[in-house]
């Protein structure tokens, strides 16, 4: 299975999860991976802050994989491929 397709409704992922010390949230866009298989991002963001602006970190899952969010708002980890 393709490693951006959402296991629940199988959409693709539009971008990763983003934190701001651990408080405001939000989702760095990308549009699929580059030649080397490595998340293409656009350079648009979509952080909420409560308070100022912070510098960003990527969200990840037990494991460190990063998560990702599909259009409809569910969040899975990428499974990135082996080179």
């Amino acid at each position: 299975m393709d490693a951006l397709i959402c296991p629940e409704c199988g959409e693709e992922a539009v971008g990763s999860l983003q934190t701001t010390d651990g408080e405001d949230e939000g989702l760095a866009e990308f549009d699929g991976l580059d030649e080397d298989g490595e998340l293409n991002y656009t350079g648009n963001s979509s952080l909420y802050f409560t308070d100022g602006c912070y510098d960003s970190d990527d969200v990840t899952d037990e494991q460190g994989r990063l998560l990702l969010e599909c259009p409809n708002g569910h969040q899975f980890p990428w499974i990135k491929a082996e080179a």
